[in-house]
């Protein structure tokens, strides 16, 4: 009897033991998922930071280009210029909020727009040509109308 409860005790304290390991586990999985969770969203949120910062730059150097009325539209300015617009154009929907990813595209279409005016008409129609390619998506449709109006101004 005596050896009945010993082994009874101990099948017990053994599947307390796994029950008690499992519960750990588990919350030890919840926690990590809790982690890797954050982490995405500061990941994200660092990265739409980082392109509010090249939107930014690419704003203030367009507005520099704008004051200086005297540059050619091959200048090292220019192509300059154009290059930040790309460069924060070229956000992934996947990776930016929609929102950013509009206002990266808008400001292409800024850069765009000063080309144009500047007489520049490849390098505006260039761009206007392109905001279809990168933007094929329907939430990016007011981009494309903007696009498609002021080649129509064009022509």
């Amino acid at each position: 009897m005596r050896l009945i409860n010993l082994v009874t005790a101990a099948a017990l304290a053994v599947a307390s033991h796994a029950s008690t390991a499992a519960a750990q586990k588990s919350a030890g999985q919840a926690n990590l998922e809790r982690e890797r969770a954050i982490t995405s969203r500061d990941v994200l949120a660092r990265m739409d930071d980082s392109l509010r910062g090249k939107i930014a730059d690419a704003q203030l150097q367009l507005a520099r280009f704008e004051r200086n009325g005297s540059l050619a539209c091959a200048s090292q300015d220019a192509r300059f210029v154009r290059w930040l617009a790309e460069f924060a154009a070229d956000s992934s929907p996947a990776i930016h909020s929609e929102g950013l990813v509009i206002q990266a595209g808008g400001h292409w279409l800024d850069v765009a727009d000063v080309m144009r005016k500047r007489g520049c008409a490849d390098e505006a129609r260039e761009m206007y040509e392109a905001v279809f390619r990168r933007y094929p998506e329907m939430a990016y449709g007011g981009l494309r109308d903007r696009a498609r109006v002021s080649l129509q101004d064009m022509r």
